[in-house]
């Protein structure tokens, strides 16, 4: 998951990026989509991507992010334009100490 560039972050995967955010699961008020991620992290995202499609948005309580399927996509990412995305180390640290990844 990356933290959602500008509108219109140069070098990003479609040019010039929407102000319309990609399709969202449903989420509750204030934690958004943080409780279905906590339960079972794997699936939530397999059956995310699955039913939303490979550019997913997501609430995590208030820090809007993206979930990237697409292995083009994820490569253009995290090698290509790299420096155009934050990928916040907090969350990445924190979350995946306690979990199966």
């Amino acid at each position: 998951m990356v933290n959602s560039p500008p509108a219109e972050a140069p070098g990003s995967l479609g040019g010039r990026y929407p102000r319309r955010r990609p399709p969202s699961p449903r989420g509750l008020p204030l934690i958004g989509n943080l409780l279905a991620l906590g339960n079972n992290p794997l699936g939530f995202f397999a059956e995310t991507a699955r039913r939303y499609g490979d550019l997913v948005s997501l609430d995590l309580a208030g820090w809007q992010t993206l979930l990237v399927s697409d292995l083009p996509a994820i490569e253009k990412i995290l090698v290509d334009d790299h420096r155009n995305y934050v990928k916040h180390r907090f969350f990445w640290r924190h979350y995946t100490r306690n979990s199966d990844f």
